[in-house]
C-alpha cells in the first residue's frame, strides 16, 4: 500500500499557512499552520501524528483481541504528542477498553504486544508509552 499527501506552504514560518492536497476528500484542502490560531479551522502536523498513532494502536489492539476471540464493546485511545520548539519528544496513549471476560493481566500483555506491533508507533523514533484502563463485561 502507498499513500501520498502533498503539503504546500506560503510565506514565513510564523505568518505563513499551508494546505494539504490529497485524493482523499477528508484530507484535501485541510489547512495547517505553525501554531493554532483563534480565527479559522486549522490543524497542526503534530495532531496528525497523534491521530495516526491512536488509530493504529486501536486497530492493532482490535486485531490481537479478535485473534483471541474476545468481543470488543469499545476501544478508545487518546494520544498526546509532546514536543518542544524543535522536536517531538514523546507520544503517550491513554487507552480505555470495554471487553467481555478479559483479565487485567491479559489486557496489559495484549496492550504491550500492540505497542510493539503498531506500525505507526514503530515508525516514530521518539519514545512512546501507554496507560490502560479496562471495564470487563460479564
Amino acid at each position: 500500500m502507498k499513500t501520498t499527501v502533498k503539503a504546500n506552504w506560503t510565506d514565513s514560518l510564523k505568518r505563513g499557512k499551508g494546505e494539504f492536497q490529497s485524493d482523499n476528500p477528508l484530507l484535501n484542502k485541510v489547512p495547517y499552520s505553525f501554531m493554532k490560531r483563534s480565527s479559522g479551522d486549522v490543524t497542526l502536523p503534530e495532531e496528525f501524528l497523534a491521530a495516526a498513532h491512536a488509530a493504529c494502536f486501536n486497530m492493532t489492539m482490535a486485531m490481537l483481541l479478535s485473534q483471541k476471540q474476545y468481543t470488543i464493546e469499545s476501544l478508545d485511545t487518546a494520544c498526546t504528542i509532546s514536543y518542544d520548539s524543535d522536536q517531538v519528544t514523546h507520544s503517550e496513549l491513554e487507552v480505555s477498553v470495554k471487553v467481555e471476560g478479559l483479565s487485567d493481566d491479559e489486557l496489559q500483555a495484549i496492550a504491550t504486544e500492540a505497542k510493539q506491533l503498531c506500525p505507526i508507533g514503530q515508525a516514530y523514533s521518539f519514545p512512546s508509552s501507554f496507560k490502560i484502563a479496562a471495564e470487563v463485561v460479564e
